[in-house]
């Protein structure tokens, strides 16, 4: 998978919505980013955002092309709320993990 410096119709570094820049989650980012001007690379290996992804705690990770057919009704959505994506990342987590244990007290 790639990622361009610049997707068709918005520059990198485009303003993004005030709700998303005073994120709590967004605010260090954007700091450390105007920071740093270094050039990103311009390719992301998918099987090395996967391992990135379970090293941070998630159960199973998997990346998809916003181009992909499947995806083709939350398209919009996805790029109103991030300009410019291409690609999108699920992350799967495991809730409830003592379920069976607790869900035993209940059975015979």
């Amino acid at each position: 998978m790639s990622v361009e410096p610049k997707a068709e119709g918005h520059a990198m570094g485009a303003r993004l919505p005030a709700k998303l820049t005073a994120h709590p989650s967004c605010r260090p980012c954007r700091r450390g980013a105007r920071r740093e001007n270094r050039t990103p690379s311009p390719v992301i290996d998918a099987s090395w955002l996967r391992d990135l992804c379970l090293a941070a705690g998630a159960d199973d990770a998997a990346a998809v092309s916003l181009d992909h057919p499947d995806l083709a009704g939350e398209r919009e959505h996805a790029r109103s709320a991030l300009p410019g994506a291409r690609t999108l990342v699920s992350l799967v987590f495991r809730m409830n993990r003592d379920y069976r244990e607790f869900m035993s007290g209940f059975t015979e």
